[in-house]
């Protein structure tokens, strides 16, 4: 990056398992983004009020992120209303499904209007993202980069195809104008239209981006991992 770019990191998801593994793992992340040179990096939490026992106002007492999305879970009759089935092929329930997108469109929505951001980096709260040596291949003008896509071979599942694997929905980063595209289902209508429509919860991401014809990378990373306790 030789000239000042606008970056946006985008924390999504519940305060999970607990506050303090939710401060190291978003603090760890940043660490490595001091590494970008000529940038501009602005925080944003996209968070539910509540999860568990967990209380999202003890994370934001911690003054982490410039901008803090904070929302009320839905309840089940506002998920009834975008679709009445109540799990995937797959056996993924519904509602994780549901927040997911939701929550995401919901914070992509304001960061698009927020600034002229050149880069959006989507990440979550719960997992533990260090590129490393590869952080500036990740930040690619004609691409959207993840851990593992469609039509790549992935180095964590060597046995699995390339036409086999998936858009990976947990950790991306993009041009803003191309995060935004790849996560706008639409309306709420729209949103269970899609996820009815899906055998997987990363279906609903590599069908819009397909459809959207967003070009996808996997480049190299040091770790991926998803808190193990996240579901405790």
């Amino acid at each position: 990056m030789d000239e000042k770019f606008k970056i946006a990191v985008l924390f999504r998801g519940p305060v999970r398992p607990t506050v303090q593994s939710t401060v190291a793992r978003c603090s760890e992340f940043m660490a490595q983004m001091s590494n970008i040179q000529n940038a501009t990096i602005t925080t944003y939490l996209a968070t539910w009020r509540n999860w568990k026992q967990n209380k999202a106002s003890e994370l934001l007492a911690m003054d982490l992120f410039d901008n803090v999305i904070m929302q009320t879970e839905p309840t089940d009759a506002q998920i009834a209303r975008a679709t009445k089935i109540k799990n995937l092929p797959n056996g993924a329930e519904i509602r994780p499904v549901f927040n997911m997108y939701y929550q995401s469109k919901t914070a992509l929505d304001l960061i698009a209007q927020a600034d002229d951001y050149h880069f959006i980096v989507h990440s979550r709260t719960d997992i533990a993202m260090q590129l490393g040596q590869h952080l500036p291949d990740w930040f690619d003008a004609n691409a959207y980069t993840a851990p593992h896509v469609h039509g790549v071979l992935a180095p964590h599942a060597p046995h699995v195809p390339a036409h086999e694997q998936w858009m990976c929905d947990q950790f991306g980063v993009a041009p803003a104008g191309m995060m935004h595209a790849a996560w706008n289902y639409g309306s709420i209508a729209e949103l269970g239209q899609r996820i009815e429509a899906a055998d997987k919860p990363e279906a609903v991401l590599q069908t819009m981006m397909t459809t959207r014809n967003i070009p996808a990378k996997a480049p190299s990373y040091v770790q991926w991992q998803l808190d193990p306790r996240r579901n405790a």
